[in-house]
């Protein structure tokens, strides 16, 4: 049975945060949002673009068991982590119109991202007993390019990394006070 860790909007399950450039990142996938938006049939033609926003909204993070073949069919069982969400783009554009210049439409797209434990240079599956709940799940927009195509066309092509990092230990507290262990423990 998968272990879900989030499905629903009430709680924000991931953010948009972008790993520091000294640290490595060990679990993470690259995907690609591209294709084309059209401005909604009641929007007037597009002059120009003048700005664009977006927003990152995680639907679904979950591990899923699965199994996976070596060459020498030997078969290891472990987990994926499925991450769902919605990419929603903002489009402010001055229009074509003469009663109205400034006009906003949004386009949702939706993503799917797997992620598997990378060691070893290759990506495999995380270990049976790999718990998302130690997890924090993050998505760096990494290039983000929007053009005008026509004056009801907008091409984009967006990459994203969706990656884990590991939530913080929290230290256990013997009578009332913060415990100096000889290393953090993380509780479950």
């Amino acid at each position: 049975m998968p272990e879900i860790l989030f499905c629903t909007n009430t709680k924000k399950l991931g953010d948009e945060c972008c790993p520091n450039h000294h640290g490595k990142v060990a679990h993470y996938t690259q995907i690609l949002l591209d294709g084309c938006c059209t401005i909604p049939e009641a929007k007037p033609d597009m002059e120009k673009i003048t700005s664009i926003t977006h927003d990152i909204d995680f639907k679904k993070a979950i591990t899923v068991e699965s199994q996976e073949v070596e060459c020498g069919s030997q078969v290891h069982e472990g987990k994926k982590v499925l991450v769902a969400g919605i990419f929603t783009l903002g489009i402010a554009y001055i229009s074509t119109s003469d009663d109205q210049k400034v006009h906003y439409f949004e386009s949702k797209l939706p993503f799917l991202a797997i992620i598997l434990w990378h060691r070893d240079c290759r990506g495999q599956l995380f270990p049976a007993e790999f718990s998302l709940a130690k997890y924090q799940v993050h998505v760096c927009i990494e290039d983000k390019e929007v053009c005008q195509v026509d004056q009801r066309t907008i091409e984009t092509e967006i990459v994203l990394m969706v990656w884990l990092e590991p939530k913080p230990c929290i230290h256990k507290q013997q009578r009332g006070k913060e415990s100096e262990p000889s290393g953090p423990r993380c509780l479950s």
